[in-house]
């Protein structure tokens, strides 16, 4: 018995058994290599504007803040990044935005007490799918480069006025899918130390504009797990379906990122 377990110390010290041990243990950083990115975010944006909705209510531009008294809740989102090889990369990404106010109906001076509320919500998922190239310096400290994107919004708005002679509401769907182009900056002095700027804007609309910026850094205390902070701005200028929006979101947000 003793001869048995001595064979098969020698057969798993051996060097092929060694390569395939160090090879298992390696493994999830090799496949770093491979350039496939998941991040999780959450965003905290602050929201302005107006929204004009269609309908039994008159066309005029609703204030979401001062009027509506509407707010934005935090953000999630997902990202997924794929570089199959040097310079090209694939990138998804969902998240979904839920704002909803609640405020009195203040008519002045009248002296008639209508016990009035109104209650506004804009909800939507904001789904992207672009192809970029970036420009790469030999050492990988600098990546630069243009993408193309095509973006999606779908969801629904609703506005509804609560008072004692009657109640008023409307709410309408929608739907959207629309292309755009950007850039991509990664400056990465150090390999643990990140620095990334990335814009996109609309195209091929002349009456509608979309921005979608961000400037932030991350962290990485090992290869494959890493820590961001950045501020991002999103602005919708345009027509969806039977509503006009004029909108912006800005704020801080926070994220983890993993490189299998």
């Amino acid at each position: 018995m003793r001869l048995k377990w001595i064979g098969m110390l020698k057969t798993l010290t051996s060097r092929k058994c060694s390569g395939l041990v160090v090879g298992l243990f390696f493994l999830p950083v090799a496949a770093g290599a491979l350039g496939l990115e998941l991040e999780a975010r959450y965003w905290a944006p602050d929201l302005s504007g107006k929204a004009t909705l269609d309908g039994d209510f008159p066309d005029i531009g609703l204030d979401l803040g001062d009027l509506l008294d509407m707010s934005a809740d935090a953000v999630p989102e997902a990202r997924l990044t794929f570089r199959p090889f040097l310079g090209i990369f694939a990138r998804g990404t969902y998240s979904t935005f839920s704002n909803s106010g609640e405020t009195g109906f203040d008519l002045g001076s009248l002296p008639i007490d209508l016990d009035a509320r109104i209650n506004s919500r804009l909800d939507f998922d904001y789904y992207r799918l672009g192809l970029g190239w970036q420009f790469v310096t030999p050492k990988k400290t600098l990546r630069i480069g243009p993408y193309v994107e095509a973006k999606g919004l779908s969801g629904d708005a609703a506005i509804s006025v609560t008072s004692r002679i009657g109640d008023i509401s409307e709410s309408e769907s929608f739907d959207a899918v629309f292309g755009s182009v950007g850039g991509l900056l990664e400056i990465q002095p150090t390999d643990k130390f990140q620095i990334f700027a990335d814009a996109s804007v609309l195209v091929g609309e002349d009456d509608a504009d979309f921005l979608d910026a961000e400037l932030g850094a991350r962290f990485y205390p090992i290869y494959m797990v890493g820590i961001g902070l950045g501020y991002r701005v999103v602005e919708i200028d345009g027509v969806v379906d039977n509503i006009r929006m004029d909108v912006d979101f800005k704020g801080v947000f926070a994220s983890a990122v993993l490189r299998f």
